[in-house]
């Protein structure tokens, strides 16, 4: 069983060296998916009672900005 979970621990490992090793530069970045800080600089500062009363989430409405903006 020790064996077993070693190997599936090297495979997580390697996978997951290989996901960093994948990631972009910062600079290589596309504007166009960066987060729009107004949007949720605006959630930050709304009061909960506010928040309570929209039936979306904050978090949809970034992401729907987010695919919208591609």
């Amino acid at each position: 069983m020790a064996i077993k979970f070693e190997k599936h621990l090297d495979k997580v490992k390697e996978i997951l060296q290989q996901a960093v090793r994948d990631l972009p530069e910062p600079m290589d970045l596309d504007s166009k998916i960066m987060a729009d800080v107004d949007l949720i600089t605006k959630h930050d500062k709304m009061d909960d009672s506010n928040a309570n009363c929209d039936p979306c989430d904050i978090r949809d409405r970034i992401m729907c900005s987010i695919v919208d903006n591609m």
